[in-house]
């Protein structure tokens, strides 16, 4: 459901608990692929509460520092298709 964010919030707490551990390697460049579907999907539900938007940045940040937030959906979905392009 578009309202719904319960799925946006276990990912959240998930990558908080285990996400320092994909710092290199494949799994450096798994997790950064995995960050650009997860904002596909975050901009695919439209406005998010502050507090769900706020912790999204803290774990952007927390993961990526230097991670540049994709704005819009339509900028998501053209970097999801240059991913799978490349693959």
């Amino acid at each position: 459901p578009p309202h719904d964010f319960f799925r946006v919030r276990m990912v959240i707490c998930l990558l908080e608990t285990c996400g320092s551990y994909f710092d290199r390697g494949s799994s450096k460049a798994k997790l950064d692929r995995f960050l650009v579907y997860f904002q596909r999907y975050i901009l695919s539900k439209g406005a998010l509460p502050m507090d769900v938007d706020f912790d999204v940045q803290d774990l952007l940040e927390f993961l990526r520092p230097k991670l540049h937030r994709i704005a819009t959906f339509e900028a998501a979905c053209a970097e999801v298709e240059r991913l799978e392009a490349e693959a």
